[in-house]
Formats: C-alpha cells, structure tokens, sequence
C-alpha cells in the first residue's frame, strides 16, 4: 500500500506519494517518514530503536483520535494496529492487551501517565507514547493495562503547555475537551473523613493527636534526667494543636474529640509534660470541651482527670492556672456535673490555698477574674463550703498564736479577697463587681461577718477601702442620674457589705459600753480606748461622707423611677429587671442610711453641716425614702438635729407631719 521508495512525509502539498489511495489528505501531527528505517532522514524518533517489524511502513498515528482527524483510521488499514504489531505498544515491562471497540480518545489534559519512579518508560524525550496526547488509552480510568499492579491510578498534577495540544485542521482554537481526570485530593479524601457539618479533617485530627503523643513519649526518657529543666515546645506542633484548640469550640468537634477518648488522652499528656505551653493548650481543649453537656459530663466522670485538674491550681505558671480556673467554672456551670465538682473541692483541702495565694499575690488581671469568678460560683451554690472554708482562718489563727514560734500564719480568706479587689478597682470593672458580690455573699451569714469585721486590724482596712469607692468612684455629683443604672450591681453589693459591717460594729459598740461602765482596774480603760480607735463613725470623717454618697443614690433613683414611669407603655422583661435591681439598690441605700443616721449625735450633726455632707436638701431626699419604713431613725435623728440646728430641724418636722398624712 505504500510506496517503496525512501521519501520524506512532508506536508502534504509537497509529498509526491501522499495520500494513499482512498485516503484523506490529512497529514499526521509531525512529520514521518513513509520508508523503511535505513532510508528516512527523520526516523526514528530521539532516542528509539530503528528496529520495526518486517513489512509494516514506519507510519505511526501521532494522536488517537476521533476517526475523522485520524489518516489511519480505522484499525483495519491502520500499519500499526492492533497492538500485537505495534513497535511502539506498550511500554516496556507491561502487557500489550489494549481495549478493543474503545474511541481512541486522546486525554483532555497534559498530564503524565505515572509519576517517574514507577512508569518505566521515563522520561518523555524516550517514552513512545509521551506525551498523553499521543496515547490511545488514556485517560487512567479507561486504562486496562494502567496502573501496574498495587500502584495509584491517581496521575501525578504536572502541568505541560497547553500549546502542545493538537488542534482539529482548520480550527485555530483549542478543541472541545473531556473532563479532566481527578486530583490527587480527591480521591485520596475518604468520602466521610469530615467531622459533622463542618470542613475539618478526621485524619487530620488523628495525626495531630498522634504527633502529640509521639512527641510526649519520646521527650519522655531525656525529661527524665532533667527534671527541673522546662521542655520547649515545637512551633509547628504548637501551631497544629494551637488550631485543635480553636476548633474544639465547635460542638461538632468537641463530640468527636471525646468518642476519640481525647480526654484520657490529654490527661496522659497534661501528666507527663514538661512544657507549660502544652500543658496550658492541653487544659484549653478541655476547658472548651467542658462547654457542651455530654464532653463535660465525660470530663467531669473521670477521676483522674478531676483529681489532676485540682491539683494544677498549684501549677507556677500564670497561663496554666488561667485555663485551669475556666476548667473547673465551666464544669461548675454545668448543672449535672455541678454537685460532683463541689464535692471534689471539699475533700481537697489545699485548693483554698491555693486559691487564697493567687488572689493574694498575682496581678495577672484575666487570672485573678477568672479565679473570683470561679469562687463566687462555688460560694453561691455551697454555703457550706464557704463557712468551712471561712471557720478554718479561726482555727488556723488560734493553732497559729499558740505556736506563734514554730509556724507561719496561713492566708485568710478576707484579707485575701480585699487584696484582689483592691488590685481590680482601676484594672477591670467586671472582676471588682464579682469580688464584691463574694464579700456581699459573706455577709449574709454571720460567720461571714464576723470573719469580716474581727480580722486583725478589726475590719478597719475594709471599711476604708469600700467607703473610699462608694464617695470617690459610684455615683458622682457630676455623672448623670441613669449611672446608677450602670452601677447598680456595685452599688447594691458595696451598700450591702458597708451597711452589715456598721450594724456589726455598733452592737460590738454597745456591748463593750456596757462592760466599760463596769468597775474595773486602768485595763477597761485600754478596752475602751481600743474601741475607740475602731469605731468607725467616731474617727474624722468617718462614715459622715457616706450620708452624701447615700442621699446623691437616692436622688438619681427618684430621677430613674421617673423615667421608668414615663415610659411603661414600652414595658419588656429586661426594664422590668432592672426595676427589681433598682428596687434592690434602694432597699439596701434606705437601710444603710437609716443606720448611720439613727447613730449620730449632737458633734457628728454638727461635723456633717460644717463639711456639706448634711443640707436641707439631703435630708429632704432621706425622709422622702425613709418614712414611713424607718420612722424610728427619723425621730431620733431629728431629736439631734434639733440640739445641732432648730431651724433645719423644724423644717424637717413640718415636712414630715406633710409626709405622715
């Protein structure tokens, strides 16, 4: 069928022999020769055998398809069709079984057909059938030879030119495509490998945790011999469990993470780390697990785990104790869980002290509101923790004055809680209203009470301090009268302890009166004396200046109410619990001043005119609110009033005759 004679394959304008006879004018993609081997110029392709089997023509299809492009086609005039006389088919090492009836479709994309360590035909410049658009059994999915047994058929993602593409004659565009094979990704990605709803890899979790603990138990036989040396972390490692502990916020993950038995795992590694950081990321994930009921109540049902948790509060590291506090409060949120915590806590005698050394020592202001917020969740739903907790100072104070030698004094409670708040005051807002709701929830039992006010410089150094922020801070004379209602949690926890620790203080007062007008020797005198120098409303100043602060409260109350009335009409839950609050601060303002003003003599009244803390205008505000609740304090400051100043106490009479009717 073919010529005999040694000629190049040309164009095909310039080929005196081409097209065989009945054939299309259509020249393959490069040229070929028509001859044998030893005659033609341009054969065999770089680096390929001249060899080709006796009687076929060196014409070999430069591309497989479709039969309308194709000079060769079909494979019964095709000189290298079917495989078993192809010199070219298949690549060494594999069998030469091709399909049969399959559309000699060439592949959609330029792509290898095997990554180079395992196709034995590598590189191009000597594969017989590279590129793929030369292949007439690619794309993989299609390959009956493709891949060699026990390898991928995942094709690697090396992009070629796409100019090498043959075209269609007489298009100068691309020609329309098959889909493209799929990546690697997709189909090395297990179909359920996410985790719920959400992107995140399972696998990639898997291998995390397992780097994790590698990375624990290998660094375990060195941290054996330096066991004082802190172990740093990786910062790769630090990044990958850093993102584990961003995402275990999700419920979704936090569910897996525990049917990973994550918990009992972290508990392994929390137990054998050296490294703060990865003990500090490792309680993180705990911490945020702990905020969805069923992780928490997996967490909060393993001993160990519970046993250790407590124990952390003695950890050095600031960062540690701060995930550790957020633990221990989540768990304590949890209603299920909440009784199993608190019960922990009581038979763990050391986490009080531990917890009165961080609020006595540390400035780190996130730790010491975390470690408050955790306290007055435990105060306020175990009473009987807290005056355990609180009995203890006395004992622990008298054990101390028998030994006053052999033992240190032990961090009370009290003066600890004042240290925090005091640091908090100017530093945060939220952490200086919840110490002051624990001081508050203390003085609602006596031994609170008197924890507060028979403390060793007898409750002085409180008083200062809480009558300071109620004169200098709340409810200022320049700020507008809806502050109160920003302020109305302080202001009701503040008036609180201030008003229980003067009604304290006055009965001590009066009692020690009594025994003082006993006959005794110069020691009554030094009783009295030390009286004196604690009671309160007979120091300068004393509790003088909190007759303005109580009367400015007031006002901006009446000025609330106000408003409050104005605008019923637009009632919701939320302006209805903020009456019960302002209810609440009032209450707490009437009682408190009706104390101090049932208190004051003749001297005091006088002092208060003279320094502007008692006006006819304060005192009109005060009667206005104390009658006819507080009818007895009324009277017996009046009689005062009258021995201090007749005309402002007739005035307040006439007023409160108006008032009575």
């Amino acid at each position: 069928m073919w010529p005999q004679r040694s000629v190049p394959c040309g164009p095909p304008e310039a080929c005196p022999v081409w097209p065989p006879r009945g054939l299309s004018r259509v020249a393959p993609q490069r040229p070929v020769p028509c001859g044998p081997p030893e005659a033609c110029p341009v054969w065999p392709p770089r680096g390929l055998s001249r060899v080709a089997p006796r009687g076929l023509s060196r014409v070999a299809p430069q591309r497989c398809g479709p039969p309308e492009v194709c000079p060769v086609w079909p494979p019964e005039v095709c000189p290298v069709w079917p495989p078993e006389a192809c010199p070219v088919w298949p690549p060494r090492g594999l069998s030469r079984v091709a399909p049969r009836g399959l559309s000699r479709v060439a592949p959609q994309r330029s792509v290898p057909c095997g990554p180079p360590e395992v196709c034995p035909v590598w590189p191009p410049e000597v594969c017989p059938v590279w590129p793929p658009e030369v292949c007439p059994v690619w794309p993989p999915e299609v390959c009956p030879v493709w891949p060699p047994r026990g390898l991928s058929r995942v094709a690697p993602r090396e992009n070629h030119n796409k100019d090498s593409s043959p075209r269609l004659p007489g298009e100068s565009g691309t020609m329309d495509r098959n889909p493209s094979p799929p990546s690697s990704d997709d189909e090395e990605a297990p179909e359920d490998d996410s985790i719920g709803d959400t992107v995140y890899s399972k696998h990639w979790f898997f291998s995390t945790l397992t780097r994790l603990i590698e990375e624990v138990s290998g660094g375990e036989s060195s941290a054996e011999q330096e066991t004082e040396t802190a172990v740093d972390l990786d910062e790769e490692l630090e990044s990958e469990i850093c993102k584990v502990w961003d995402m275990s916020m999700n419920q979704d993950v936090a569910l897996f993470l525990q049917e990973f038995k994550a918990p009992e795992i972290l508990l392994g590694i929390i137990v054998k780390s050296k490294c703060c950081r990865l003990t500090e990321i490792c309680v993180g994930i705990l911490g945020n697990m702990s905020c969805f009921q069923e992780p928490c109540l997996t967490i909060s049902n393993n001993e160990s785990l519970g046993e250790v948790a407590l124990l952390l509060l003695s950890d050095p590291d600031p960062p540690t104790l701060l995930e550790t506090s957020r633990l221990l409060l989540t768990c304590l949120s949890q209603a299920e869980v909440a009784g199993t915590w608190a019960e922990r806590f009581r038979k763990h005698p050391s986490v009080r002290d531990n917890l009165c050394f961080i609020m006595y020592s540390s400035t780190n202001v996130d730790l010491l509101l975390k470690v408050g917020q955790l306290l007055d969740r435990l105060f306020d739903m175990d009473e009987d923790l807290m005056l355990s907790w609180i009995q203890r100072d006395f004992r622990e104070s008298n054990s101390v004055t028998d030994n006053a030698e052999d033992t240190a004094a032990p961090l009370e409670m009290v003066p600890c809680l004042l240290e925090a708040t005091k640091l908090l005051r100017s530093e945060s807002p939220k952490g200086l209203d919840t110490y002051l709701h624990i001081l508050h929830l203390l003085t609602t039992t006596q031994i609170g009470t008197q924890a507060i006010v028979q403390s060793p410089d007898g409750g002085e150094e409180m008083w200062e301090f809480l009558s300071d922020l109620t004169c200098n801070d709340l409810c200022q004379p320049n700020d507008p009268p809806l502050v109160v209602q920003e302020q109305k949690s302080l202001l009701s926890s503040v008036l609180a302890v201030l008003s229980t620790m003067f009604v304290s203080q006055e009965k001590q007062r009066q009692r020690r009166e009594r025994s003082s007008l006993e006959p005794r020797s110069a020691g009554g005198a030094v009783v009295l004396k030390s009286y004196r120098k604690h009671c309160w409303l007979s120091q300068e100043g004393g509790a003088l200046p909190l007759i303005s602060s109580l009367s400015r409260v007031l006002e901006n109350l009446e000025e609330c109410q106000k408003k409050c009335s104005e605008d019923k009409a637009h009632e919701s839950p939320d302006a209805r619990q903020d009456d019960f609050y302002l209810q609440v601060v009032k209450d707490v303002s009437c009682e408190f001043l009706s104390n101090i003003l049932s208190e004051l003599s003749k001297d005091d009244i006088l002092q208060g005119i003279s320094l502007g803390h008692i006006t006819e205008q304060r005192c009109l505000c005060a009667l206005r609110n104390l009658l006819p609740l507080y009818s007895q304090s009324v009277s017996s400051f009046l009689v005062a009033l009258g021995e201090a100043d007749r005309t402002l106490a007739d005035t307040l009479q006439r007023e409160t005759s108006v008032l009575a009717e």
